[in-house]
């Protein structure tokens, strides 16, 4: 897992600096075409790989790769509640299944289903208990989709709430859509 590191590294860096999606994609896929013996690791390229295939339009890889994560989870987390349990069972992909929904939010949001993307959105809030930088982005989206979705009142209310001032790279990963996780020395 050491080796996809720099790989990660150098992709996220092509994403961020200059949109070249494209290039991150080529990385990303000949990154996972070793084999990967860590969850986190694999899961977090993957998620990685599918955030690149939204920002590139390119829905076919994105719905391909939905499904082999969706299979991976739940083969890994075996018979449990994904959104109330993984924290507890298996507390190392609660992030990486947060990014797993927050990349589903962003698909359907930009393919105008404002109603599955609120789900997912409301999904990547409750999995996770891991506090990190991609919350806001999570929280503002379901301020602005509830607000948009009237029969989600009751949620909208409750996210309506005056947000805490984002960082900048908070503020960078709402306004793009985008997040890429660092995959970890732990694996």
């Amino acid at each position: 897992a050491k080796s996809i590191i720099p790989i990660n590294s150098m992709a996220i860096s092509l994403c961020h600096d200059s949109q070249a999606f494209g290039d991150a994609i080529k990385l990303w896929e000949q990154a996972l075409q070793h084999e990967i013996p860590v969850d986190f690791c694999r899961i977090a390229l993957k998620n990685n790989l599918m955030n690149a295939y939204i920002h590139q339009s390119q829905w076919e890889q994105v719905n391909q790769l939905c499904d082999e994560l969706g299979k991976e989870f739940k083969q890994a987390c075996s018979s449990v509640n994904l959104v109330k349990d993984v924290s507890n069972v298996r507390p190392d992909l609660q992030h990486p299944l947060r990014q797993f929904y927050y990349n589903q939010a962003i698909y359907w949001k930009s393919r105008g289903d404002y109603k599955k993307a609120l789900s997912c959105f409301v999904d990547a809030k409750r999995c996770s208990r891991y506090h990190s930088v991609i919350e806001y982005a999570i929280e503002q989206n379901i301020r602005e989709l509830g607000h948009k979705q009237k029969h989600l009142m009751l949620l909208w209310k409750y996210f309506s709430r005056k947000p805490c001032q984002p960082t900048a790279q908070e503020k960078f990963i709402y306004q793009h859509d985008i997040y890429l996780c660092e995959v970890m020395f732990w694996g």
